[in-house]
């Protein structure tokens, strides 16, 4: 059965040190759009984040704590064979996943028709790659750009998550268009989406004023009862990006955004923009995985921080912490 969708982690037990605190930034630097997950057979957290045009392309770092992050390598090495021979430029936004058995990452690049696209890469040499192309894109249309996948599996049925990268002046000169977040089942395998374009299904689209022209990088999990999608919206350059959320009862909708999003935002120096997050469930508390822009100049920096709910069910509207907080209860 495909594991590692969204939250369906392992979730980790008590802590070894109750006093045991971190502090943000968890990765110092310019790591991007950061994809986590829990791989039990490496007993290790392990994320892979944006390279853009770098000869190298997806950074991948492991943890034993979610905050003590080691570099590991690339999902592609420069020089390597396995690549997407389909790509040309852009490689943005990777996830990595055990689905099925196997080794896969999820990852967006510009193909040699200018399209923005989703592709797919299997590693067979373990977690830290190298991985090598399916040999095609997983998603591709020739009207409009497809970014940010994510993955989700439930009750043996693996699915795609996605956005349509409407707000590409490219495709939308006038900056208002839809910028949906679709979904459709995939194949066991992972590699392969099920439904046709007339057919994926609209989760949500930009409709609150906080997220300006866009609605993107979702990642959904299962809890209470509820599912719960996570976003960003505004631009990524912004101080105005943050993470809102939606839920619903059905996978398929329909989807409720929360009154009070968004739920992560910029608070206090040296970081802003907070967005593209991965959440993980460490025991029985939820934390995010993001990105935010840190003043000192170094980019996009890696942080962590706790997601609490409140009596109805949503999550806690926060910031960014920037002093130190009480470390997850990973005690591996």
């Amino acid at each position: 059965m495909a594991l590692l969708a969204c939250a369906l982690l392992a979730a980790v037990c008590v802590a070894a040190s109750p006093d045991a605190t971190y502090s943000n930034p968890v990765i110092h630097g310019d790591f991007p759009d950061p994809g986590a997950a829990y791989v039990p057979a490496t007993a290790r957290y392990w994320v892979a984040t944006t390279s853009g045009d770098a000869p190298n392309h997806f950074a991948i770092h492991s943890s034993a704590d979610l905050y003590n992050w080691t570099a590991e390598g690339f999902v592609f090495p420069s020089g390597t064979a396995g690549a997407p021979a389909w790509a040309a430029s852009d490689y943005w936004a990777p996830e990595l996943h055990i689905v099925n058995g196997q080794n896969l990452v999820y990852f967006v690049a510009r193909n040699k028709k200018n399209m923005l696209s989703v592709g797919a890469a299997v590693s067979r040499k373990g977690v830290a790659g190298p991985y090598e192309d399916i040999g095609q894109e997983l998603v591709t249309t020739t009207h409009m750009g497809m970014i940010d996948p994510t993955f989700y599996s439930e009750n043996g049925t693996n699915y795609l998550i996605w956005k349509a990268d409407a707000n590409d002046p490219a495709h939308c000169p006038q900056m208002n268009c839809p910028t949906q977040i679709y979904l459709s089942p995939l194949d066991t395998s992972g590699t392969r989406v099920l439904l046709p374009e007339a057919q994926w299904v609209v989760l949500i689209n930009q409709s609150q004023p906080w997220e300006g022209p866009l609605v993107e990088a979702p990642w959904i999990i299962k809890n209470g009862g509820f599912y719960y999608l996570f976003y960003s919206g505004n631009g990524y350059n912004s101080p105005k990006y943050a993470i809102g959320v939606a839920r619903a009862r059905s996978l398929y909708g329909p989807w409720s955004k929360y009154g009070n999003n968004p739920v992560m935002h910029t608070g206090t120096n040296p970081f802003y923009g907070p967005g593209h997050c991965s959440v993980l469930q460490v025991g029985g508390a939820w934390w995010f995985v993001y990105h935010a822009w840190n003043n000192d100049g170094s980019g996009r920096n890696v942080l962590l921080d706790e997601i609490t709910f409140t009596p109805d069910g949503w999550p806690a509207v926060r910031s960014p912490s920037v002093q130190p907080q009480p470390a997850p209860a990973t005690g591996l």
